[in-house]
């Protein structure tokens, strides 16, 4: 329920939070405060990214990228990696996320539904005072906790599981709305279209099925909105106060150990602004490539969704994975605000190379790019992107006429470059 509900809403609120030519990209990193055996859990992805020019809106949240157009009512979604497309009016997407867990709660077990309308929620705020500086702009921190109670027999606990979610919420300080202009066309924004990009509203909407959850989690969207919308960094923590003693009650008591003071999270999920400007954006960032196909939005969400979450889309929605190459590979570095293509140069297939053909699709642009021997033996390309998931694939040809086609790579696939070895 939550890939194919919550993250696509996040991505809707992220698409209707800007105004005018504004580029904004927001870092994402997830830690644990548990010792956890295995490979630690980590985000699908680490950026969010969103640019908008007048009434439309591109946004990259992993492998979703939207474009949204307040003048028509519509958004349309792109999957990259599969070449696909699907259209739909703002109102009937936010009404099939609603429906993602069951049309009206139908699907939900009767004992489900009387669980969560029992849930206790509360959420409180309050300006903490303190005041930070985030990529050159004052910001005011403000606090939001959330208790969730849980009406579930746990071991050591009268009233069930208890869960706390503590959110610091960097916001910027009144004055600097006058001094930096993106953050102005923002603010703007966000009154002009508060019927259409309120998080609150399309929150309680999306879960009003679910008892006694939509309208709470509405009231969590309120209190994070306070002191305003325009956002600069957010530090969630959770916390389940009790949890030593309750492991100590389950006859557990060896696990303690993992676990971080009382007054410190499991786990918490960082956000950090690292762009935010009013450089123009190109007309071409919002133009559905032209090799793209049309498909319907549920077989395209269902895709979207496995990509983020990791796991593997329905048979009936299966799409053949794409050949990847046998003999070389196609990296893509990030490099600032420009991207660095690297593939090995000493491979066989470089080696014995007449000529290569880097192939790109960045947006509405389309270009092949042939490169000599010398330039193949180099190993780097750089390439400054004009839309925030450009597409790239190298073909080499042998001088034995052989081809060898690596694999596609995307921009939003992009790593920091590898540290000096010392």
């Amino acid at each position: 329920m939550f890939r194919r509900t919550v993250l696509p809403a996040l991505l809707l609120v992220a698409c209707t939070s800007l105004y005018a030519d504004v580029t904004m990209r927001m870092c994402l990193e997830l830690k644990f405060n548990v010792a956890i055996p295995g490979d630690v859990p980590k985000l699908p992805f680490n950026e969010i990214s969103t640019r908008i020019k007048g009434d439309r809106g591109y946004a990259v949240f992993g492998p979703i990228v939207a474009i949204t157009d307040l003048s028509t009512g519509k958004i349309t979604l792109l999957d990259a990696k599969g070449q696909r497309f699907a259209t739909i009016t703002m109102a009937d997407y936010i009404s099939k996320l609603a429906g993602a867990g069951g049309p009206g709660g139908q699907n939900m077990p009767e004992e489900a539904k009387q669980m969560l309308a029992k849930i206790k929620f509360e959420a409180e705020s309050h300006d903490t005072g303190r005041t930070s500086r985030i990529q050159g702009i004052d910001a005011v921190e403000r606090e939001v906790v959330i208790h969730m109670t849980i009406p579930v027999p746990i071991p050591g606990q009268e009233n069930g599981l208890r869960i706390d979610l503590k959110m610091q919420i960097w916001k910027p300080a009144p004055t600097e709305f006058e001094r930096v202009p993106a953050l102005r066309e923002l603010a703007a924004y966000n009154e002009r279209n508060k019927g259409f990009g309120d998080a609150s509203a399309i929150l309680r909407q999306m879960f009003g099925t679910m008892p006694g959850v939509g309208d709470q989690i509405g009231k969590m969207a309120d209190e994070m909105k306070k002191g305003g919308q325009v956002m600069l960094g957010m530090r969630i923590g959770l916390f389940v106060p009790g949890l030593a003693k309750m492991m100590q009650t389950m006859g557990k008591g060896e696990f303690v150990a993992m676990l971080p003071p009382e007054d410190q999270p499991l786990a918490s999920v960082n956000m950090d602004l690292k762009e935010l400007s009013s450089d123009k954006v190109a007309d071409e960032v919002f133009a559905i490539p032209a090799s793209y196909k049309e498909a319907k939005l549920e077989d395209l969400m269902e895709g979207l969704s496995s990509g983020l979450t990791g796991a593997k889309p329905k048979a009936a929605h299966a799409k053949p994975a794409e050949p990847a190459a046998k003999e070389l590979k196609l990296c893509v570095e990030a490099s600032g605000t420009d991207l660095l293509l690297t593939w090995d140069k000493d491979s066989a297939v470089i080696a014995s190379a007449k000529q290569g053909m880097l192939s790109i699709d960045d947006g509405a642009h389309h270009e092949k790019f042939l490169l000599d021997p010398s330039q193949l033996k180099a190993g780097t390309l750089p390439y400054k992107p004009v839309s925030l998931d450009a597409r790239f694939q190298l073909e080499v040809t042998g001088i034995d006429q052989s081809k060898t086609v690596t694999n596609p790579v995307h921009s939003s696939d992009a790593k920091p470059p590898a540290p000096p070895a010392k």
